[in-house]
């Protein structure tokens, strides 16, 4: 092992960049006036403990807890070449690229939450950016034990409210709480301020159950990367248009109906009116159905454009993660276009599976 540079930090623990094998590692062990106390060498044990037994694209992985002859305890973490959230925010990128940000940190801390680990410690400085294609990784998760040794927070801007009251258990929603706070910092749109506001809800009751629940939200219900308030107004639209052109329909049925009526009567005014005929096959009322599916097309098809990006052009490479975006997004926009008939449902999923198999083909 050749250690290198000492990376400044706050708080407790010592950073090195290293050499192993040829291949460069990090080095996370204690300060000097920690190094020898048995309490904080059981801390770096606990994490070790923990967090190495996490296998996730965006968690960095701890691989070994070694005894250095320089630094004493110390963990082996994996080297990322990368940035940390500020650095990568002041490059000024897009607000689809900021929600591919978010949905990895959500699903890495997501992840470790449904195996019961809270992250307690979910900060920009905490968040890495790789440089080659902009895969997040999550480092220095914080163990409760830390809180009995009155190791105290670098920053207290992303702690939740119940960290610091330090009176109850803490479960997935203080990390939804962090998250919420790096969302502020992130300068998304205004239609995101609802879901922000709720991942930072003094009460957590109040709050996301957990990063599943706000990512449905933050992709609209449906995965597009739009909001709540967004995929409404494009409901609406739809609505509208499609209820335009049925009044249109119903005006020309109504004037064929008063001609029929008045020829019947100058025909005959003794004989009793003859049923009127109804509109011809292909009037507007027969097309409203085809009209209406193709307006949700070319929407539906700029949407999933949008999903599928990121991995074309290898900013996103989690499929997993693609796959259930799309799936929210069938879901949501199906849901907002109800009631269909049995003809639109059916276009409407062909045009969504052809569309699909494209991008995929695509991607692979």
């Amino acid at each position: 092992m050749e250690t290198g540079n000492v990376i400044k930090s706050k708080g407790i623990y010592l950073y090195v960049k290293a050499t192993r094998d040829g291949a460069p590692v990090m080095l996370k062990a204690l300060k000097s006036e920690y190094k020898d106390k048995s309490q904080f060498q059981t801390l770096l044990r606990k994490e070790f403990e923990t967090v190495s037994k996490l296998d996730h694209a965006n968690i960095a992985k701890e691989t070994q807890l070694i005894d250095d002859p320089q630094y004493g305890k110390a963990i082996v973490v994996e080297f990322v070449d990368g940035r940390s959230l500020n650095a990568y925010l002041a490059e000024n990128h897009s607000v689809e690229e900021k929600l591919n940000i978010i949905r990895q940190i959500a699903s890495a801390i997501g992840y470790a939450n449904e195996r019961n680990i809270q992250h307690r410690n979910l900060k920009a400085s905490n968040v890495l950016i790789a440089k080659q294609g902009d895969e997040v990784k999550i480092i220095d998760f914080r163990m409760p034990f830390a809180d009995d040794l009155h190791v105290g927070y670098s920053s207290m801007a992303h702690v939740s409210p119940e960290q610091k009251d330090g009176t109850v258990a803490i479960d997935a929603r203080a990390d939804v709480y962090s998250l919420g706070v790096l969302m502020k910092q992130m300068g998304l749109p205004e239609d995101y301020n609802g879901l922000i506001e709720k991942c930072c809800s003094y009460n957590r009751g109040d709050r996301y159950m957990d990063m599943d629940s706000m990512v449905a939200d933050l992709d609209g219900g449906s995965g597009s990367g739009y909001s709540t308030k967004r995929m409404a107004v494009f409901a609406a639209v739809v609505v509208v248009a499609f209820f335009a052109l049925q009044h249109k329909s119903a005006e020309r049925q109504t004037a064929t109906q008063e001609q029929t009526d008045s020829a019947a009567m100058q025909q005959d005014q003794q004989t009793a009116q003859q049923p009127v005929a109804t509109a011809p096959a292909d009037s507007d009322a027969a097309s409203t159905g085809a009209k209406f599916n193709d307006q949700v097309k070319q929407q539906m098809y700029a949407d999933m454009d949008r999903m599928y990006q990121p991995y074309l052009d290898g900013t996103a490479t989690d499929k997993r993660a693609l796959k259930k975006q799309i799936g929210r997004y069938y879901k949501g926009l199906q849901k907002s276009l109800s009631p269909m008939s049995n003809e639109e449902q059916a276009a409407f999923d062909q045009a969504f599976i052809e569309y699909k198999k494209q991008k995929e083909a695509a991607i692979k």
